[in-house]
């Protein structure tokens, strides 16, 4: 069940980084996400990122308007400032749309540390590092270096 819930929370994020309203709504914006893809820069405008305390989870999303791509993050298990995934995650992961509609997805293979949790009116948010590798379905391999949230 946790999984299902994971997927289709990912599928939401997505769906609100995806939209075409460049001025539309953030749930939760909160500054930028930035990475380096291959050693290439790369940064985005958050429009998630909320930590749902139910599920336990951690949802990020990331639009970059000018290049037409999107990252999202799930950080399963949380519990609170430290590093993931943890053993017995159910999920945590990563993907990653770039302009040229290849999806690429991480999962184990990209370690997170959140550094801090802050709260606001709407609820809380994240901030932390993470690094790693995506892979495409045709077996392109990303390295992802820098990252922050």
């Amino acid at each position: 069940m946790r999984t299902t819930t994971s997927i289709a929370l990912l599928l939401i994020v997505f769906l609100f980084s995806c939209s075409k309203d460049e001025g539309g709504s953030n749930i939760l914006g909160v500054g930028e996400l930035s990475m380096k893809i291959n050693g290439t820069q790369w940064k985005g405008t958050v429009i998630t990122n909320v930590i749902d305390e139910k599920t336990e989870q951690i949802a990020i999303s990331s639009v970059n308007t000018s290049a037409n791509e999107t990252m999202g993050i799930v950080i399963d298990d949380f519990t609170g400032v430290g590093t993931y995934p943890i053993a017995g995650d159910n999920f945590t992961g990563a993907i990653y749309l770039r302009k040229d509609k290849v999806l690429f997805t991480g999962g184990k293979e990209i370690t997170y540390k959140v550094t801090s949790v802050s709260s606001s009116l709407v609820g809380k948010s994240a901030k932390g590092t993470f690094s790693g590798t995506m892979k495409s379905t045709s077996g392109e391999v990303l390295t992802i270096t820098d990252g922050k949230f």
